[in-house]
């Protein structure tokens, strides 16, 4: 409770206000296993069904009522020696003392008697008390967990996105030369110093995902080059190197807009169909294109980058448990 948004917020009302410093002190708990925030639960929980299903309950009620009122006296006063208030204990106090005035003002001492009172009463009563409890003792476990894992969710974050880390751990791995003469596709600003490179495949679904997040990073920024090497395989008939092949001739016309909306639209199909794409960006493909698609595999056996897609930061593959969602809060 005192890491509630609502609890913080009735807590900021006044200076002299810490509801931290009671609600986590030791007074504020019955025992190691219960808190005095869980007995005003039940007790209010308990009360809003007995009025809500059992209308003849007031005089008990009434009598619960007089029997929670020697408490408001010991939080005040252990409010008071410890110069820190709570604001929502208090309400809960002057709830308790709204809750009495009511009845007495309605129905008078008289009301106190319990003659009208049945077995069959206390019984529904005693039950719509115990409901809560019940309850309570199902769902705390699941609320502490889903608190337990905020928290540790939290602190994950916090050390993961912290950018001097991130480079630590990014320049402990090992670097590979991305040489021009590999004749990657060169997107974004080609002047900029973080250059982001993907080993890719044609067809693979994580590849096109993958893009998919660059094509965003380098819309929202223009400090960032991207290069893109395909990994193929090592005969001319498979259908990676051919589509491989095709954009790599696309590459030499020097168009890069062209380049990019081609990839973007390769990828962006659900179901690879290259006769039909290819006619939308139609290339003569010549022989240099399978000295490029061939360098470039050679690349991939010499860095023993067996997996697509492969994300690099300046030369250095991007580290675990970092994914490539992630860099755009992590490059300076």
């Amino acid at each position: 409770m005192p890491n509630n948004p609502l609890v913080q917020n009735l807590c900021s009302l006044g200076k002299k206000n810490n509801c931290n410093a009671i609600l986590k002190s030791d007074a504020a708990k019955v025992t190691n296993w219960l808190s005095w925030s869980e007995v005003g639960f039940f007790y209010f929980a308990g009360t809003f069904l007995s009025l809500l299903f059992l209308h003849s309950s007031l005089s008990l009620l009434f009598w619960l009522n007089i029997f929670c009122l020697p408490y408001t006296f010991w939080s005040i006063y252990y409010q008071y020696n410890q110069k820190n208030w709570c604001v929502l204990c208090c309400t809960v106090q002057a709830i308790l003392w709204l809750e009495f005035l009511t009845l007495l003002s309605s129905f008078g001492f008289f009301y106190l008697s319990l003659q009208g009172s049945s077995f069959k009463t206390l019984y529904s009563l005693t039950l719509y008390f115990i409901a809560p409890v019940l309850i309570w003792h199902i769902l705390k476990p699941i609320f502490l967990k889903a608190a337990e894992y905020k928290l540790l969710r939290y602190q994950l974050n916090k050390f993961k996105f912290n950018s001097q880390l991130f480079n630590q751990t990014l320049n402990s791995q090992a670097r590979y030369a991305v040489p021009d003469d590999l004749m990657p596709i060169v997107l974004g600003n080609p002047n900029a110093e973080t250059i982001v490179t993907i080993v890719s495949n044609p067809f693979c679904v994580p590849c096109a995902k993958a893009h998919e997040t660059l094509e965003k990073l380098l819309n929202s920024r223009d400090d960032i080059q991207l290069k893109i090497v395909f990994a193929t395989a090592d005969h001319d008939d498979d259908h990676k190197t051919k589509v491989a092949r095709h954009i790599a001739a696309l590459n030499l016309l020097n168009d890069t807009t062209f380049v990019r909306k081609a990839l973007n639209d390769w990828y962006a199909q659900r179901e690879k169909k290259y006769d039909k794409w290819a006619k939308d960006y139609n290339v003569e493909i010549g022989e240099e294109v399978n000295e490029v698609t061939k360098g470039q595999r050679e690349w991939c056996k010499l860095t023993e980058i067996t997996s697509t897609p492969t994300i690099l930061i300046n030369g250095y593959k991007l580290p675990e448990p970092y994914k490539l969602e992630d860099i755009k809060y992590l490059l300076s």
